[in-house]
This record gives C-alpha cells, structure tokens and sequence, in this order.
C-alpha cells in the first residue's frame, strides 16, 4: 500500500504551491544575482568601499530574511523549492552575462 494516496486536488493543489515557490525563488534568486553585479562594478569603479560593502551586505541580508521568512512561516518544502528556483536564477543570470 503507498503512503502517496492523494485525491487529485491536492495534488494539483501541492503542484501548483510548488510552482509557485519556484517562481519566488527565482526572483528572489534573480535580484540577488542581479546585484551582484552592481556589486562587482561598484567594487571595481568605486573609490570609496562604503558602497560596495553596503551593497553587499543588503543583498545578503535581503535574501537571507526572505529564507528565514520562508522557512518559519512556511516550513521546510517551501525553503527547498525556493532554493531551487535561486539557483535555476543563479544559473540563468550568470549564462547571460557570459553572452554580454
């Protein structure tokens, strides 16, 4: 007998939750990654390192509240799945800066 006996609504209901995950985490994933570039040119142009430091630390602590945020509220699927789709981001935003 398998434990995964769901109706079909919540299975589309947890598809659709998932999904949705996926998609926040790929614009959480795609603003950070994003910045980073901002980040590395104000590191190489900057002649004061305030900004890029400042940079840097809001990026992280943006992204890292938004885990937290995540995982307290929602639990630990949900930090999985968002972490994925970071890293679907991550990939994504690094090839088009390779093609620029």
């Amino acid at each position: 007998m398998s434990h995964f006996n769901l109706p079909a609504y919540d299975l589309i209901r947890t598809a659709v939750g998932l999904g949705i995950w996926l998609c926040a985490g790929a614009l959480i994933g795609t603003i950070h990654f994003t910045t980073l570039r901002w980040n590395t040119q104000a590191f190489a142009n900057e002649r004061s390192i305030v900004l890029p430091i400042g940079i840097q630390l809001g990026r992280f602590l943006l992204t890292g509240a938004m885990l937290l945020g995540i995982v307290r509220l929602f639990g630990a699927m949900p930090l999985l799945v968002t972490t994925a789709g970071i890293l679907t981001a991550r990939a994504i935003v690094v090839r088009q800066e390779r093609q620029a």
